[in-house]
């Protein structure tokens, strides 16, 4: 926290104070005092006449400025705060302003359940106790961003790959060995409230990501943690043009007209503008007497994310299970080049599985994260809560129809987490399907490479057949050649040259008759040996 030492806030020296109490709060450190990309804020504010008025900020006086001029909350019952690509100036303004828990930002900033996101750090943030949970005045909920890569993208593999922004975020980039790549972009959204006191406005916060660049840092593997970044462009576009627009229809007369009124796909902050402007007003009034109500849409942004990133799983599977298509329809005897072929075909395919069986994981794990941090009680006369559900029995199953119903019907009163939790919980249900797809593959690609080269080991023996049948032939006229060289009367031509064939001819056939019966021998005691296992069997059954 050395950069920290000239800092003048208070807000920051409470964190460098703090970091022996909290070890997580040391990962701010990873955030420049002076930001390398402009941070911006859109401020929602509720009005009693369920009415939303925006206002945006990109510099740090403007909002210092809005809050000595604030509306009061007789006209402005709630503030949602989107902050886009913060930086540690901003964190500074807002946790001050707000006495913000400096642990949501830690956790926003590098909240890693797998460990690879935050692999080559010291630290990570670790879960909450199930007990504090309720308590709790934030949350933090991941997702991946699904890029599609023109040209010639930096591998995994070769390179550690991070978006070029205040917060680097992981890239993973996946070869389809189609010329065409899909970068998996690790993105978070950290949710903060503070409940309105009596005649009081509440506040909120979400942060979130800013939309997708060109530009990346690349650092070789190799290099070590010492070598320097460097910056790389790599054109990208959304993966099937961005998640599902999931605002109501038919949409209003003048975004008809207006082509620019409509959801980005590119930025967060704008798209939850966007559809807060065209919110129903049962919406907005369910907001303004509770700041969780006003997480709706990032919820439904969330849940849109992983609806996407489902789809593309699906589709990988669908490409791995493609891949075994090739080895069904290979012929009866296929010939060694063939089956070496195949062999490598299978070889990569076994890595693709293996890398995707991993993966999904990683993603079972991501959703039971978020939905635990939906921080649903028990509502709707069904009981358990959010974290019961991530246990994947049947019970849990038929609880969640239970609550799917009963919101339908309209009993009980559908909040923004339980409507969350409605879109949530059937991705985390496919999930596992998924998953067990993936597994069912592991031993199929297994047991047909197993195939193959036992196949293969055929064919080479059969070859190893013949040429000891040639050898059969060969030796005994190179012995009895080289007996009889040493000339004379046993020469070509001469009286005694029938003594040649007289002894090669009853060697070879005596060689084969041996061959033949050891052959026969080998056989039939494996079939005695069998038969017996075959009776041995029958009397256990019996």
């Amino acid at each position: 926290m050395s950069a920290w030492k000239g800092a003048d806030t208070s807000y920051l020296q409470n964190i460098r104070h703090a970091c022996r109490q909290h070890p997580s709060l040391k990962l701010l450190k990873a955030l420049p005092a002076t930001p390398e990309h402009p941070s911006r804020i859109k401020i929602l504010e509720f009005t009693s006449d369920t009415k939303i008025n925006d206002v945006e900020i990109d510099k740090l006086p403007q909002l210092k400025s809005y809050w000595s001029n604030a509306p009061s909350s007789s006209t402005c019952q709630g503030r949602l705060y989107i902050v886009e690509n913060i930086s540690l100036p901003w964190i500074s303004a807002l946790g001050s302003h707000f006495d913000i828990d400096p642990r949501f930002f830690a956790e926003y900033l590098k909240l890693d359940l797998d460990r690879t996101q935050n692999m080559l750090a010291g630290y990570h943030t670790m879960r909450h106790l199930p007990s504090l949970r309720p308590t709790a005045t934030f949350s933090t909920f991941v997702y991946h961003e699904i890029r599609t890569f023109e040209g010639c993208a930096p591998r995994r593999e070769e390179y550690q790959i991070l978006t070029r922004d205040n917060i680097a975020r992981l890239v993973t980039t996946v070869d389809h060995h189609s010329g065409r790549s899909t970068g998996l972009i690790r993105r978070a959204l950290g949710l903060w409230w503070k409940p309105s006191g009596p005649n009081e406005s509440w506040d909120a916060i979400i942060l979130v990501d800013p939309g997708m660049s060109d530009m990346f840092h690349i650092r070789r593997w190799t290099a070590g943690e010492s070598s320097p970044w460097q910056t790389t462009s790599c054109q990208n576009t959304p993966y099937l043009d961005g998640y599902l627009d999931f605002s109501h229809w038919p949409p209003p007369k003048n975004q008809l007209s207006n082509a620019s009124d409509c959801v980005s796909y590119a930025h967060i902050l704008g798209d939850i503008s966007y559809y807060w402007h065209h919110a129903s007003p049962a919406e907005i009034q369910a907001a303004l007497h509770d700041p969780r109500e006003a997480f709706l849409f990032p919820y439904r942004i969330l849940a849109s994310h992983w609806n996407l990133q489902l789809e593309y799983l699906v589709s990988v599977i669908s490409n791995l299970e493609k891949g075994l298509l090739q080895f069904e329809q290979m012929d009866a005897h296929p010939q060694s080049e063939k089956i070496t072929a195949e062999v490598g075909a299978l070889r990569v395919l076994l890595s693709d599985v293996n890398g995707w069986r991993r993966r999904a994981f990683f993603y079972l794990e991501q959703m039971r994260w978020n939905i635990e941090n939906l921080n649903l009680p028990s509502t709707a006369g069904v009981s358990g809560d959010a974290s019961s559900l991530c246990s994947g029995s049947t019970k849990d199953f038929r609880n969640h129809d239970d609550v799917s119903v009963k919101m339908a019907r309209g009993i009980g009163t559908p909040t923004a987490a339980s409507l969350a939790l409605t879109d949530l919980y059937p991705v985390l249900s496919s999930l596992r399907l998924s998953q067990e797809r993936i597994q069912s593959l592991l031993p199929v690609v297994m047991g047909a490479f197993s195939l193959l080269e036992a196949q293969h080991s055929v064919i080479k023996a059969d070859l190893t057949i013949r040429l000891s049948s040639v050898g059969l032939v060969f030796v005994p006229l190179s012995f009895t050649a080289s007996v009889l060289s040493m000339g004379g009367d046993f020469l070509p031509g001469r009286r005694l040259f029938w003594v040649y064939w007289a002894v090669n001819m009853p060697l070879i056939v005596g060689l084969f008759w041996w061959a033949y019966w050891v052959q026969a021998g080998r056989m039939k005691r494996a079939g005695m040996r069998a038969w017996k296992e075959t009776i041995g069997k029958g009397r256990d059954v019996d």
